[in-house]
């Protein structure tokens, strides 16, 4: 179960990091990874086959699925958000290193960071 959180929650930082541009990412379909499908949620019809830019963000930019075959072959490991579950990791690693007693005052250390 551990390892299904810090995964998800290594997700939430690479989000966490690509939000420091100007422009979100997953607010337009002018981003490479984006597909001829992509369209704004503004102009979304309903039972149209386009598909909301942040959800080509998650699953083109972020998982990349595009590069998997399927269970076969999953495709090659993502450098950068590799190193935010290997953070997330680090972290949990410390918040839990001396104990229950200092959990709380690295909690706390991160939620005022």
């Amino acid at each position: 179960m551990g390892m299904y959180y810090n995964t998800i929650i290594g997700w939430a930082l690479y989000y966490l990091i690509a939000s420091f541009q100007s422009e979100l990412p997953w607010t337009s379909c002018h981003n490479s990874w984006n597909t001829r499908d992509c369209r704004p949620v503004t102009e979304v019809l309903p039972n149209s086959t386009a598909s909301s830019p942040a959800r080509e963000f998650f699953e083109r930019e972020v998982l990349e699925q595009y590069k998997s075959d399927g269970l076969n072959r999953m495709g090659p490991i993502k450098p950068a958000l590799a190193l935010c579950v290997f953070a997330v990791f680090i972290l949990v690693y410390f918040s839990l290193w001396k104990g229950v007693r200092s959990t709380g005052k690295v909690t706390s250390f991160v939620v005022y960071a």
